[in-house]
């Protein structure tokens, strides 16, 4: 496959991250693709015939991406969609009361206890996909933008190197040379996290802080990824 085809948008998007972000760079491109679809779908879409049925079927969003929702204080967007959702749990309780507590397992019923359909986390994985594809496609071909970019950026958090690791598992040398240049970055965040801990002595309480100030927000997305992600 010849990389020079690939190097459209998303393929920039990734180097961009790789070379811009502090964070995983996965988690990076899927927080803002989420922000562009709430964005899109808040301010945009909650009229949308499409949007609401969607919504009606997958019985709103994921717990997750409802917490998410909250966060962009779009108070009228919020309250159309969830008018929606809300007669939707008026005919759930009008079910309710004229069935008996063994007929809860009803396909109508129990999709409520599920959020398989969530049309937030389908976007969120269809981006997922798109760019870790672009990401091992480059690597797989050899762009040099591309390598030295990785090897320059923050460490991948484990969920998203775990995901990585399982699209190329038949592919012994990119899986050792993502293992190599990971286990760098992490010896890295570990000496950072020492030096953190060493500069909490009262021995050491006159040395200023440096790259390491901010490794514990670095080490806990890397152990979960970032917050609201996964």
């Amino acid at each position: 496959m010849n990389t020079e085809r690939k190097k459209h948008l998303p393929y920039f998007a990734v180097l961009d991250c790789l070379t811009e972000q502090s964070i995983c760079f996965l988690c990076a491109l899927e927080l803002e693709g989420l922000q562009k679809y709430f964005d899109n779908l808040l301010y945009e879409r909650v009229n949308d015939v499409a949007t609401r049925a969607s919504l009606a079927r997958s019985k709103g969003f994921c717990n997750r991406h409802s917490a998410f929702i909250l966060k962009y204080g779009a108070s009228l967007g919020t309250a159309i969609l969830y008018r929606q959702q809300s007669s939707l749990l008026d005919e759930l309780l009008d079910n309710l009361s004229s069935v008996s507590t063994a007929l809860l397992k009803l396909p109508q019923i129990a999709s409520w206890r599920n959020h398989k359909a969530c049309p937030a986390c389908k976007n969120q994985l269809d981006d997922r996909k798109r760019y870790s594809e672009i990401f091992l496609d480059a690597l797989k071909n050899s762009d040099s933008d591309m390598i030295n970019a990785f090897e320059k950026s923050a460490p991948i958090c484990v969920p998203h190197f775990l995901d990585l690791l399982d699209q190329i598992k038949r592919n012994r040398n990119l899986e050792r040379y993502l293992v190599d240049i990971e286990q760098k970055k992490i010896r890295e965040l570990i000496a950072d996290l020492d030096e953190f801990i060493r500069k909490h002595d009262y021995q050491y309480a006159d040395e200023s802080f440096g790259r390491e100030q901010d490794c514990c927000q670095r080490a806990v997305r890397i152990i979960a990824g970032y917050e609201g992600l996964f």
